[in-house]
């Protein structure tokens, strides 16, 4: 999920199917402005590819799904002091990421 002021700032919103525009609605709602179909982020030297749920929503610039997190094989540490995503790589490798500065 992106936000659309994100989508903006990355220059996402011309590659926006406005074909899935709906409003989403469960703990809260918004509404969903379409979806970009296959992009990239990149964290650290490492480009993931990627599709985006553009939503209108102030509060949030980006959201990693399950699904993308599942794709790459991602795992999140949160314990201890020192937390972590570590994922695949396209080409296989594992990569960590620190989420806090180590000790």
């Amino acid at each position: 999920v992106i936000s659309v002021n994100c989508a903006r700032k990355c220059g996402l919103i011309q590659r926006l199917d406005r074909s899935y525009a709906c409003r989403a609605v469960g703990m809260g709602s918004a509404d969903i402005i379409g979806r970009v179909h296959e992009t990239y982020i990149k964290i650290t030297d490492v480009h993931l590819s990627c599709a985006f749920m553009v939503v209108d929503h102030p509060g949030i610039d980006i959201l990693i799904g399950l699904d993308m997190l599942r794709k790459y094989k991602a795992e999140i540490s949160l314990t201890g002091s020192y937390s972590f995503l570590r994922f695949r790589t396209p080409t296989g490798l594992r990569r960590e990421v620190p989420l806090t500065p180590p000790n």
